[in-house]
């Protein structure tokens, strides 16, 4: 393989990876839009519990986001420890899980949302975050629509994709400003 191909080759996987990214800040607005989304690791345990059949995505912080982190505090390890065991349960349960290497984008995204004007009434104000919940970005469950769109297939194609090659670790999707 000539160095051109090479190169050809890694800006077509970049492009494919901005797509994904638009794709799923896509989704993540259109979930928004329709009340589908369940964050926080206690409320995510307890929605996994009651009804994991209802849940079509599965988004946590990918390895390099988690690391991330500059203090090591208790409440760190707690919240860690809970991601991981949602994720356990999640692939044990095989729920789709997408890691994301930046979840400060998810949360921009949703305060956005939040400060949006709200015109209609299938929008509930629960979708929008409790100032206690501003830093609770270790997951994100994104519940099953009543009809796919475009994006979801497209992140869910993307998604078995991925599991389907066996690309390992998973890669983690980067969310465009």
């Amino acid at each position: 393989m000539k160095l051109a191909e090479i190169k050809n080759e890694q800006r077509v996987s970049q492009k494919r990876l901005v797509n994904v990214g638009n794709a799923f800040r896509a989704l993540l607005l259109q979930a928004l839009q329709q009340n589908r989304i369940t964050y926080g690791a206690v409320d995510c345990a307890y929605e996994l519990n009651s009804h994991p059949e209802k849940v079509m995505i599965c988004v946590l912080a990918g390895p390099a986001a988690s690391s991330s982190s500059s203090s090591s505090s208790s409440s760190n390890a707690f919240s860690h420890t809970q991601t991981k065991l949602i994720e356990a349960y999640c692939r044990e349960h095989h729920i789709r899980i997408i890691q994301v290497s930046n979840p400060e984008r998810i949360l921009k995204i949703i305060l956005n949302f939040c400060n949006y004007p709200v015109t209609t009434d299938h929008i509930s104000r629960k979708t929008c975050l409790p100032d206690a919940a501003l830093t609770e970005f270790s997951c994100i469950l994104i519940h099953k629509p009543s009809a796919l769109s475009s994006e979801d297939d497209f992140i869910l194609t993307y998604h078995d994709f991925i599991v389907y090659c066996k690309v390992f670790p998973y890669p983690a999707i980067n969310i465009p400003e």
